[in-house]
């Protein structure tokens, strides 16, 4: 604490000698530029030598170098930004929104003065905000008041229509799940896992949970109740082993597109099963359309042009956030409460890549991530639905929606 307020104090005492600055020092600056990164584009979906992008001087001079830890390129009309790709990460691409003063390694005085000119500020807020006891960071926790869970459907990768690095999908999902902190749930396809067992040991090893979504993805309102038990049975035979050798102790199932059955004796029969053999449903209350969105991205390419990928980025957040909203609204309507929401994602490469800013959006809207079995010990959960549209919905509308008549009385 008394070394925060050291060094809050040397830099506003320092910061108007900065402004007007001495002429003889220079400020090397390999990593000051990741202070004000904006967000982040990963390289794979660049071409490896972009044509559009050309290298800025670093003094105007016209004369560039390769040797620095920094390469600035310059702005895309597009978008109206300045790109960095740094070397130290080299699988992202950095972009600075509206920033017109960029120093690399070995900048002249002046453009390293205003790089620091910006910097300064910047941090002595983030260490006023620790000598009052929280950083930004937990500040936006401790304000959390809603709970969502995040699970993803079709684990090891869900399906795809183009060719997908499974691993790389894998890393890039549990990588932004641990910078947020969250205690994920995933479901998997039995038949897909196909010598897999790597990947899905990694989800286990992050401490996340693994439950069924049956062997071969098969929808319950298309085949006969003898055939989906079957079906669910290998799906649950072939996580076992796995499972008890992680010592996860629940077994989790969710339905295939959230069918759970259009006749009364399929929901019967399923239940029936799953509640013999100690198998917890996982709900879902907010559900959202990612695989059109996975599409989307997979008709793009892997050379994406960058106004294309922010647009895609802000149509599915916002996509997302309106299905959050909707459930909030709908719990208001039908429980007359805040409720614990669990979220329907899918192992996807949409999701590999815009999954931080998705966890990010979240908390900003004032949700704190919680694991599957506290939101499924949610009252909601335990409601009895009678649901037998031909839509997959989240639980909340399947109770609103429930033929009444085959409800049991209150």
């Amino acid at each position: 604490m008394l070394l925060a307020a050291i060094i809050t104090f040397l830099l506003i005492s320092t910061y108007p000698s900065l402004i007007s600055g001495p002429s003889h020092s220079v400020l090397p600056t390999p990593n000051i530029i990741k202070y004000y990164q904006y967000t982040k584009i990963p390289t794979r979906f660049l071409p490896p030598d972009p044509k559009n992008f050309h290298k800025v001087p670093q003094d105007g001079s016209g004369r560039g170098s390769d040797s620095h830890n920094s390469v600035i390129i310059s702005h895309l009309p597009a978008i109206q930004t300045f790109l960095l790709i740094s070397r130290e990460d080299s699988r992202n691409l950095y972009i600075m929104k509206k920033t017109r003063i960029i120093a690399t390694n070995g900048p002249s005085v002046a453009s390293a003065r205003k790089v620091w000119m910006m910097i300064v500020p910047m941090v002595a807020v983030c260490l006023m905000a620790v000598l009052l006891g929280a950083t930004p960071a937990e500040a936006a926790k401790k304000k959390a008041t809603k709970e969502i869970c995040i699970t993803f459907d079709e684990l090891p990768v869900a399906t795809s229509f183009s060719e997908v690095d499974h691993q790389q999908v894998t890393v890039d999902l549990l990588a932004a799940l641990k910078k947020h902190e969250v205690k994920a749930a995933g479901f998997v396809v039995g038949k897909n896992i196909n010598g897999q067992h790597d990947l899905l040991g990694a989800w286990l090893n992050d401490g996340h949970v693994l439950g069924s979504l049956t062997n071969s993805h098969q929808d319950l309102h298309l085949l006969a109740v003898e055939s989906f038990l079957q079906d669910l049975a290998a799906g649950q035979a072939a996580m076992e082993p796995m499972l008890s050798g992680f010592g996860q102790e629940w077994r989790f199932f969710r339905y295939p597109f959230l069918h759970y059955g259009n006749t009364v004796e399929a929901k019967r029969e399923v239940r029936r099963y799953l509640a013999a053999n100690d198998i917890v449903i996982a709900h879902a209350t907010v559900v959202v359309e990612d695989y059109f969105y996975n599409l989307t991205m997979e008709k793009l390419g892997e050379e994406i042009d960058s106004a294309d990928y922010f647009n895609l980025r802000d149509d599915y957040l916002e996509h997302v956030l309106d299905a959050v909203e909707q459930a909030e609204a709908d719990a208001t309507q039908v429980l007359k409460r805040r409720c614990r929401h669990i979220l329907q994602l899918r192992a996807n490469l949409l999701n590999a890549v815009f999954l931080d800013d998705l966890l990010t959006m979240l908390e900003e809207q004032g949700y704190r991530f919680i694991s599957l079995d506290r939101a499924l010990d949610d009252e909601l959960y335990f409601a009895p639905e009678a649901y037998f549209g031909a839509r997959g919905v989240g639980y909340i509308q399947m109770i609103r929606e429930s033929d009444s008549d085959l409800l049991p009385a209150e």
